[in-house]
């Protein structure tokens, strides 16, 4: 497995983060729709944009027919980025840029949520094109994450989609990696409680090759009941997170970065997720 990103992808997470995708700037987010778009089409997905004329940061819906399989998954995502504030210290002089440090990838977005976004898609149009197996999909992309209050317009397309599409496992924006022993962890949870003896859900955990698991879902800034994907959810859906994260990516600080060659490897990890829990 490479220590680095491909060539192909570290120009397009540049354009990306280079995209200002911030609250209450209509042109840029709307660049970062019609990007996150025209990379869902190219990875064979069906896209329209769901809250146009109420939000100027409406939800990217995107579907995609299963490949031999009858499974289905939804994923979550979400294109905009948090502000950077005049206090925050960077090491590198343009947080829109994407930088390579010591190993890491240096950029606002970088690790909330355009690298490991970019990631899946880069996943997924090698499965389009190599014409492998993968499940039935549906991608949720919202446009008003990082705002500090609920969304209903958001929360309303969310709780229509999921109706609508009837997932067994439902898989957030990332997951997290112990920096100190180099574990991967995946997030398990359910509205249920009974995610843990799901077979879904073991079989989850196999495939995602994850060392240890944690029982929760990924901490949210407005808080779980405030996430239109948790909110939606059925009671017996299984929520997996999984990802390139750790304790060092300084998400809504300065100096957010991913680790360059964990980010590498989830691009093949999601894929051989996808491949594997098709043929289950």
């Amino acid at each position: 497995m490479s220590d680095r990103v491909s060539d192909q992808f570290l120009e397009r997470l540049r354009f990306f983060v280079g995209i200002r995708s911030l609250a209450g700037d209509v042109v840029e987010n709307m660049r970062a729709v019609d990007f996150v778009s025209a990379c869902l089409r190219d990875a064979g997905f069906e896209v329209r944009v769901e809250g146009r004329e109420h939000l100027d940061q409406p939800v990217i819906v995107a579907r995609r027919p299963g490949v031999n399989s009858h499974r289905r998954i939804l994923i979550y995502g979400h294109y905009d980025v948090a502000p950077v504030l005049d206090s925050e210290e960077w090491c590198v002089d343009k947080p829109f840029t994407v930088s390579r440090l010591d190993g890491r990838l240096y950029g606002r977005g970088v690790a909330d949520n355009k690298g490991t976004l970019l990631a899946r898609l880069f996943a997924l149009s090698e499965a389009h094109r190599s014409g492998s197996a993968v499940p039935e999909l549906c991608w949720l992309i919202q446009g008003k994450e990082e705002v500090m209050q609920a969304c209903s317009k958001t929360a309303s397309i969310f709780r229509n989609e999921v109706l609508r599409f009837h997932a067994e496992i439902y898989v957030d924006e990332t997951g997290f990696n112990d920096v100190d022993s180099g574990e991967r962890i995946v997030f398990l949870w359910s509205r249920s409680g009974e995610h843990e003896s799901s077979d879904f859900a073991k079989f989850a955990i196999k495939a995602a090759r994850k060392g240890r698991v944690e029982n929760r879902h990924l901490n949210k800034l407005n808080g779980g009941e405030n996430c239109p994907l948790l909110c939606a959810m059925p009671r017996n859906g299984v929520y997996l997170g999984f990802g390139p994260n750790d304790r060092l990516h300084n998400i809504h600080r300065g100096n957010e970065s991913l680790d360059e060659s964990r980010l590498a490897a989830h691009k093949a990890d999601f894929l051989e997720f996808l491949n594997r829990y098709a043929r289950y």
